[in-house]
């Protein structure tokens, strides 16, 4: 950090070397100096220009004299981001995690040989269909005239930041991510070590000469035993891996459902079991219910039996006997009351005779007989309850 002498803000510095291969087939390590050259069109030798990616924030396509290089580097998009905030929502830990962001270079198009002639690409354009899903595609027109196609998808991929509309799509996807199963999210798992043991750490250039460019023996050799060794390294070698780790998991996921084939069976069986069994608990506990009800009958017999044999009353049935001693008097003394009444009945009869043989000496008036016949029908009726009443009560201790 170092003030600026134009103003009082501060200015960070932030310097990032990269290197080019410029040979495809030099293994010396030196490459090409990555000196800022203006976008001018400076066609010196050794000139670089440099070409940003829109369909990428953090990509560049560096063309020179050995033909066309992408280079990705994510600590450019990092610092933009970080200088859009405030100074309080930047911590040491965003700066630091931004510095160990990976740099990718990656040999695109190689349009000469250490041994031929420069032939530097004229200029590169970048075509992207509006309303294709076809991945963004990459025009390069050579010093010979004719244009070279490189599919962008085809590159290196590193956790490369994409531009705002596709940053939209991928904060959409990450949100339904977290409402994802746990089968679903151990599948992507598996998928996502695939895909990292399938990712090329590095690529063969498109090869694209100049016409009538005649290339030594020793240096056709060497070409073709690096795009075998390419081939065999970033394709062979790695599909095999995949293809043991995708055998071993078949192995696993069908030992896994054999598993699950014979707990099936052992829940079918042992539903089977259950049923048979919940039948017979069924049908014994109806025999349970019926048996209970007879043993039941039975007791409240026997009970009974005991009861009425047994010397020691109870007592209700010492209530009982009590209410027909009561009865019983009551009984007696309406018994002498019906005789008492039988008695003034015959003598109101001979009275009736008497006095109707002699008017005159009758001694009983008219309302005096029927208040007399009124109490007789009333103890008359009386009587007849209480008789009624005391049948019943027999009818009871007989039972």
């Amino acid at each position: 950090m170092a003030p600026s002498k134009c103003s009082g803000d501060s200015v960070l510095y932030v310097t990032e070397t990269l290197e080019l291969d410029g040979d495809i087939l030099d293994d010396s390590g030196d490459g090409l100096a990555a000196s800022p050259v203006p976008e001018s069109g400076d066609s010196g030798q050794g000139a670089i220009h440099l070409a940003k990616d829109p369909s990428c924030t953090a990509r560049y396509f560096i063309t020179h004299d050995f033909g066309v290089h992408a280079v990705v580097v994510p600590l450019v998009t990092k610092l933009s981001q970080m200088a859009a905030k405030n100074n309080d929502e930047v911590s040491g830990d965003n700066v630091q995690q931004a510095m160990l962001e990976e740099s990718v270079v990656e040999f695109i198009l190689c349009s000469r040989m250490k041994s031929s002639a420069p032939a530097p690409p004229q200029g590169v354009v970048l075509y992207r269909p509006q309303s294709s899903p076809l991945p963004p595609t990459l025009l390069v027109l050579l010093d010979s005239g004719d244009i070279q196609s490189i599919c962008l998808s085809r590159l290196l991929k590193p956790a490369v930041k994409l531009s705002a509309d596709d940053d939209g799509d991928h904060h959409h996807h990450h949100h339904h991510h977290h409402t994802k199963t746990n089968q679903t999210v151990a599948r992507e798992s598996f998928e996502t070590h695939i895909r990292q043991q399938l990712q090329r750490t590095h690529s063969q250039p498109k090869l694209s000469l100049p016409p009538g460019t005649q290339l030594p023996v020793a240096e056709v050799i060497k070409l073709f035993s690096r795009s075998v060794q390419t081939l065999r390294e970033e394709y062979i070698m790695k599909q095999d891996v995949v293809r043991e780790e995708l055998e071993k998991r078949s192995r696993l996921l069908e030992l896994h459902l054999q598993q699950q084939f014979d707990e099936l069976d052992l829940i079918q069986q042992s539903k089977g079991d259950l049923t048979n069994k919940a039948h017979q608990l069924a049908e014994k506990y109806e025999d349970a219910v019926e048996s209970q009800e007879r043993f039941v009958i039975r007791v409240e017999r026997i009970l009974f039996e005991i009861q009425r044999r047994s010397p020691v009353l109870t007592d209700a049935e010492k209530q009982m006997a009590q209410q027909l001693r009561q009865l019983q008097v009551e009984l007696n003394t309406l018994k002498r009351s019906m005789e008492s009444l039988r008695r003034k009945e015959q003598l109101c009869a001979k009275v009736n005779q008497v006095s109707t043989s002699s008017p005159a000496a009758s001694h009983l008036n008219k309302e005096q007989r029927s208040a007399l016949n009124d109490m007789l029908t009333k103890q008359g009726d009386e009587i007849a309850t209480l008789l009624k009443e005391i049948h019943l009560v027999r009818k009871k201790m007989a039972a």
